[in-house]
């Protein structure tokens, strides 16, 4: 793993402390690339560049400190994390057999250690393992080095889209977690508000945005059965509520998507002494917010993306009316491609162009305008337009788009899309 050290002096076989995940590291190599060729070195000092062998625990972005700094460690000193956007594909991969789970499971931790943007989980209804990315090319490159680097016996799925879900009207939800766990009773009970998050609820200091969704914990008054001494600390209590609402919000109630665009409130928290630990009450929070999501009305999002085309002047009206008909977009604006544009029409520059024999003329002469279209599209829609956009344009236009924000879609398409990915 490739590191730049910030301060100070890096040596070979030192303990360094990991303060983004709390582990410790032991550097077992450290090692100076000159392209392919590799240097052993003693040690890195600050401002170079190097590779450190044998970490575990550490992912690209993660902040590394020496483990005898105690001020940083106590601090949770972290350098500016990498901005990652939110996944908007996704493909089930699955082992040939239950004997290349493993392989499998070890190439995808490698991969997600070095790529930050992937991300993956396991499908709690279906047990599949599903491998999130920030595009089609991105998962064919996951699903490459799989196959040809890691060497794993796996199939990856077809690619789907990565929706979100929200709720489109107030509810809220009380729910009392009484269960025995390995012979131990846990038992907590809690409220959760939820509301699409341009409705005011109550307006509380303190609040987190977390995903696209705003986050309140009231703890408050605690109603406690038991004497106060035998449940965990107000500290304590607050990351259980934190750590509920965040599972909570990791499914939906329609298709099991990320929830999004919520305001969401816990409160009313009830303890029953010894009963209530960490896991009752975060338990508790999270089957609550399911709840409340289900009687909130909930709809399915989907990423909406800011797309730019710039394409000559002879293909504009054929771009324009896929954008706008097809592919369900909205035109935001027409321009001129600056460039193109200014080499056509200062007239305060002359610019020497010599012969060009292949043509008969002067090369230069007969440059077309190229217009930019910028359009709001809905990721759906742009499944493939790599290939569309050169059957329009005959190779010439070129495209590029990012994921600005999740809006709501019709009824009639959110029902084809539960259609789609459930069969019913």
């Amino acid at each position: 793993m490739f590191l730049f050290p910030g301060t100070g002096k890096l040596e070979n076989r030192s303990v360094l402390y990991n303060t983004s995940t709390g582990a410790k590291e032991r550097v077992n190599k450290l090692l100076q690339m000159y392209a392919n060729d590799v240097e052993e070195i003693p040690f890195i000092t600050a401002g170079n560049i190097g590779v450190i062998v044998g970490l575990k625990d550490t992912r690209t972005g993660n902040t590394l400190v020496q483990s005898s700094d105690t001020t940083s460690i106590k601090q949770r000193l972290q350098l500016a994390r990498i901005d990652v956007p939110s996944p908007v594909f996704f493909a089930a991969v699955e082992p040939a057999s239950v004997s290349d789970e493993r392989q499998l499971e070890e190439a995808l931790r490698n991969l997600m250690r070095e790529d930050p943007s992937l991300h993956v989980r396991t499908d709690e209804e279906t047990g599949q393992t599903l491998v999130s990315g920030m595009g089609e090319l991105h998962l064919e490159i996951v699903r490459d080095r799989l196959l040809n680097d890691f060497k794993c016996n796996a199939e990856m799925g077809r690619m789907r889209i990565s929706y979100r879900e929200t709720v489109t009207t107030p509810s809220t939800a009380t729910v009392m977690y009484d269960r025995e766990v390995m012979g131990k009773r846990a038992k907590a009970e809690c409220s959760v508000e939820v509301a699409p998050l341009g409705e005011e609820l109550e307006i509380v200091e303190g609040a987190i945005m977390e995903g696209g969704n705003r986050i309140v914990i009231d703890i408050g008054n605690i109603d406690n059965d038991v004497d106060a001494s035998s449940h965990p600390t107000a500290q304590e209590i607050h990351h259980a509520m934190y750590m509920g609402l965040l599972a909570g919000l990791s499914r939906g109630a329609l298709l099991s998507f990320p929830l999004a665009q919520l305001h969401i409130r816990a409160h009313d928290l009830r303890l029953f002494g010894p009963d209530s630990t960490s896991l009752a009450i975060s338990t508790s929070v999270s089957h609550a917010v399911l709840q409340a999501v289900k009687k909130g009305s909930p709809a399915l999002l989907e990423p909406m993306m800011d797309v730019t085309v710039e394409v000559g002047e002879e293909h504009l009206g054929a771009v324009v009316g896929d954008l706008n008909g097809v592919r369900r977009g909205q035109i935001v604006s027409l321009d001129s491609s600056s460039g193109v544009e200014e080499s056509v029409t200062r007239e305060d520059i002359v610019v020497y162009a010599p012969p060009d024999a292949t043509v008969g003329r002067r090369a230069g002469e007969g440059l077309k305008m190229k217009r930019v279209v910028r359009a709001t599209v809905p990721l759906s829609s742009m499944v493939g337009y790599s290939s569309a956009l050169r059957s329009l344009t005959g190779g010439s236009g070129t495209f590029a788009m990012r994921v600005v924000e999740y809006g709501e879609m019709s009824k009639d398409r959110e029902k084809a899309v539960v259609r789609e990915i459930t069969g019913v």
